[in-house]
């Protein structure tokens, strides 16, 4: 019997520690499963993170070409998995991750951005973006005083999987792209003249032309010439087509056929005309010309008749001399886009006034309209076009226009260019420029239309663009704005000194269309 005891004893014994072993094992496997499962999860939340990361930084990125300014106004880009985006207006603090004012992403998988240097989201300004891309002296962020150089945005993207958070930090800045220090046309290009001549101007790139009309043996860009052609500084012009000219130019690289296709930037002038300060005076729209003695008379839409006496204001910044009209300020024209009957928002300069003069530097005269063209009078423009027609000087002094619809300069001649007084002509429709004698233009010229010059001689010192617009996503685009060319100086020359600094206006806008582009500088994760 106490054998049989000590045996059962031995038995239950050897049961316990088998037992203890495998608890012991089992709970060293669960722990080991547990910390793979959790290393593994760790391991999957770490590489999703980068996707999460790069989709923040290409929407910033999205957001800063279409507008440089995006940033700048406390802006916030926050989106999670399965919800839905919110940027700018309408975010909320309630849409937000916060636990007690703290940051916190709850388990959930999202991504952050904020420009807003007093979000309560994060302590401090460690994890703040700053947008300097349009400022020309360094910005200061968390590393520091101007730890962001001029031109650059430091975007930080906080990204989180799960439990897994992340900080990263891309330095970025903008370029100019190629396609922005070109001229060229998206419709046909022609050239009439006596001779022919392009080179550069000062420490500009080499001028480069380009025109998407047509493809295989459709002529792209024309030159009829009685003389010669002299393309220096290794000019280019290229074209979808044919280039075809009666005389051939020194170097056959010059002209390059059926070449694909370039992006033409169309800027809306509404956009560009956001870089200018526009006093709170405003011609009143209307037809300006010299009237009985030395008054002059303005017609109203509405048939309204007003004579101005000499050296009297039409408004403040619009100064009547008795021969010549100065502005001395930023202006914009009338317009009442309640009424589509009454034509609004043009300016018409006409009769026997010498010139027209911008009084001050930097004057810029701006003709607002709606965009909407009469097809049956030629695709003529209802609002929001200029006319200049002078007995002498058509324009003089530095300044810029732009009109919604057309600009049209006539007179005996014009001279500002070869100096300093630059000049630049924006336009949503066509541009048409046409002197007795010669044209001297120092500035730019930029159309949504076509650009149609006639003279006895053509000096330009800039750079020109006749963009059209896009007629997959216009359908008028095709009718009326194809953005083609025509220089015409048949008495003697047409001369373009390309400077391709007048282009950056283009590129640097914050308008619709591409800007210049934007590449990075550097990259981390912190």
């Amino acid at each position: 019997m106490k054998k049989l005891m000590r045996e059962k004893g031995f038995a239950l014994m050897t049961v316990m520690l088998m037992t203890a072993v495998i608890l012991i094992l089992m709970i060293s496997l669960v722990s080991l499963s547990s910390q793979t499962l959790y290393q593994a999860t760790r391991g999957m939340e770490k590489a999703s993170l980068m996707p999460y990361a790069e989709s923040a930084l290409n929407e910033v990125i999205l957001n800063m070409q279409k507008n440089l300014e995006w940033g700048t106004h406390n802006e916030k880009l926050y989106m999670k998995v399965g919800g839905q985006e919110t940027s700018l207006a309408g975010l909320k603090d309630s849409d937000l991750p916060f636990v007690n004012s703290a940051f916190s992403f709850q388990g959930k998988a999202c991504y952050y951005v904020s420009f807003d240097p007093n979000d309560s989201a994060f302590s401090g300004t460690k994890y703040i973006s700053v947008n300097n891309l349009k400022k020309s002296d360094p910005a200061d962020n968390w590393r520091g005083t101007d730890k962001v150089p001029a031109n650059c945005a430091s975007i930080i993207v906080t990204v989180a999987v799960g439990n897994t958070v992340r900080h990263f930090e891309a330095l970025v800045t903008m370029t100019t792209s190629a396609s922005y220090m070109k001229m060229g046309a998206r419709g046909e290009a022609n050239f009439r003249a006596k001779e022919f001549l392009v080179e550069k101007k000062g420490g500009s790139s080499n001028p480069e032309f380009h025109s998407n009309y047509g493809g295989g043996a459709d002529t792209s860009i024309k030159f009829t010439l009685s003389d010669k052609i002299e393309l220096k500084d290794n000019t280019v012009f290229s074209a979808t087509g044919k280039v075809v000219s009666n005389k051939s130019p020194s170097e056959p690289y010059s002209f390059k056929h059926n070449q694909d296709a370039q992006d033409v930037p169309v800027v809306p002038v509404k956009k560009l005309v956001q870089s200018i300060t526009v006093e709170t005076a405003k011609i009143p729209c209307g037809t300006y010309e010299k009237g009985s003695g030395q008054a002059l008379k303005h017609t109203a839409p509405d048939g309204t008749i007003t004579n101005y006496l000499k050296d009297t204001s039409v408004v403040p910044g619009f100064y009547w001399d008795g021969e010549g009209i100065k502005f001395s300020k930023s202006l914009e024209v009338e317009f009442d886009p309640n009424n589509p009957d009454k034509v609004t928002g043009n300016l018409t300069i006409s009769g026997s006034i010498k010139e027209v003069k911008f009084d001050a530097d930097g004057i810029s005269i701006y003709a607002p309209g709606d965009g909407e063209r009469d097809f049956a009078d030629k695709g003529k423009y209802l609002h929001g076009s200029v006319l200049i027609n002078t007995s002498d000087e058509v324009l003089v002094g530095k300044g810029n226009i732009y009109a919604e619809g057309d600009i049209t300069l006539k007179g005996k001649e014009m001279k500002a260019g070869a100096g300093t007084d630059d000049i630049a002509l924006y336009a949503g429709g066509d541009i048409n420029i046409t002197v007795n004698d010669e044209l001297n233009f120092n500035g730019l010229v930029y159309t949504l239309g076509d650009f149609v010059c006639d003279a006895k001689q053509v000096n330009i010192y800039g750079a020109i663009m006749s963009a059209g617009k896009d007629p997959n996503t216009d359908p008028n685009g095709a009718v009326c704005d194809p953005g083609n060319m025509s220089i015409d100086a048949t008495g003697d020359a047409v001369k373009i000194y390309f400077d391709d600094s007048k282009l950056k206006a283009i590129a640097g806008s914050s308008g619709g269309g591409s800007t210049g582009a934007i590449r990075f500088l550097s990259w981390h994760e912190f």
